[in-house]
């Protein structure tokens, strides 16, 4: 398994936490929203800062269609 991937299984894991949701609501509201992917290419920034950050850029790509960062 790849570095990134476990990252992404790391940051739903992670972020299901942060919210009080199951990893698969997470992942299935992502997935519904078209943007799963768009959060699994993020590695490379999210990777290399704090785990909140990436939970802010998520919930603003939810809330408006767009990341932060």
């Amino acid at each position: 398994m790849s570095e990134q991937a476990k990252f992404f299984i790391l940051l739903i894991e992670r972020y299901s936490d942060w919210k009080n949701l199951s990893t698969k609501a997470v992942y299935e509201k992502w997935k519904e929203s078209g943007h799963l992917k768009d959060i699994y290419d993020r590695y490379w920034i999210y990777h290399q800062e704090a785990l909140e950050n990436a939970f802010h850029d998520i919930d603003h790509l939810m809330e408006t269609g767009s990341f932060l960062y």
